[in-house]
């Protein structure tokens, strides 16, 4: 890597703090070769970095049909769907199942799984918060912290369009991490040099990570710069705000929604103050 002047200069101006949910450049999981990557995390069964387990997506989904009185003749928009995984359980049981998620890699491998299963669900490549939603809902979820991810703008974007997307007294169904979790998913201000291909690049590279918090704001960001051979590089800012159960409730309260339960996460366990996971 020959680093001269000027792009040493620019890496240490964008290793700087970002602005608070200060978007990066880079959107990591639509770039094609990061998001295989991404793909074979969903799918692998004895982690829950991208998704949950199977047995706890199986649990559920039909925890939740079971709470809200089953899945027959019921809509059901799910944000986030990635690769389909909680979309196909839906569908099984009983829902007609939209799914919507910005990742194409994830999209069309969702579609293949469908076609492969006979499962009639509706797949869409879009961007959940930017774009225009299909409505006529009666329920619309939104797992594993995507909600987390969100800044406080784009959160309130899309709370205002789903009070469209649904029927009235439709459900959104969503979980969100505490600041329990925080304390287990920050990264640690690290590096370290890839000499064959790796999650971020096909070719050697160097990978500078490091977490900055926002304490006033429960919010931390995971920053991941990697430079390459030819001393280019990149720069993934991933965000992530943390809630209570008042914050959360607070939040969706304020634009007309109606908590109507709250749990340890959303498979029915308790709630715990101290957990990381609350479900709603």
């Amino acid at each position: 890597m020959n680093l001269n002047k000027n792009n040493l200069k620019a890496l240490f101006e964008n290793a700087a703090k970002p602005q608070l949910f200060e978007k990066s450049k880079g959107t990591f999981w639509i770039e094609p070769y990061i998001a295989k990557h991404i793909l074979h995390a969903h799918l692998d069964p004895e982690t829950d970095d991208a998704s949950r387990r199977p047995v706890t997506i199986l649990r559920s989904a039909g925890w939740i049909s079971e709470q809200i009185g089953g899945g027959a003749g019921r809509r059901l928009l799910d944000l986030g769907c990635g690769p389909g995984l909680y979309a196909a359980e839906f569908s099984r049981n009983g829902f007609d199942v939209t799914g919507i998620d910005y990742s194409s890699v994830s999209i069309n491998y969702a579609k293949e799984q469908a076609r492969e299963h006979g499962d009639i669900i509706s797949y869409i490549h879009d961007d959940y918060v930017t774009s225009t939603l299909p409505t006529g809902f009666d329920v619309v979820t939104m797992i594993f912290g995507d909600f987390c991810t969100l800044s406080y703008e784009d959160r309130d974007l899309l709370l205002w369009k789903l009070r469209k997307v649904l029927n009235p007294g439709g459900f959104f169904i969503l979980d969100v991490f505490t600041g329990a979790y925080e304390k287990n998913h920050r990264i640690d201000n690290d590096w370290y040099a890839q000499i064959n291909d790796g999650f971020w690049h096909p070719e050697p590279h160097l990978v500078l990570e490091q977490s900055f918090v926002y304490p006033k704001h429960d919010t931390f960001v995971n920053q991941y710069i990697i430079l390459t051979s030819e001393s280019s590089f990149k720069k993934y800012n991933v965000w992530h705000h943390h809630y209570t159960l008042e914050s959360v409730e607070e939040v969706l309260i304020e634009h007309k929604f109606s908590v109507r339960g709250s749990f340890g996460d959303l498979a029915g366990t308790a709630f715990d103050p101290k957990g990381e996971w609350i479900g709603l």
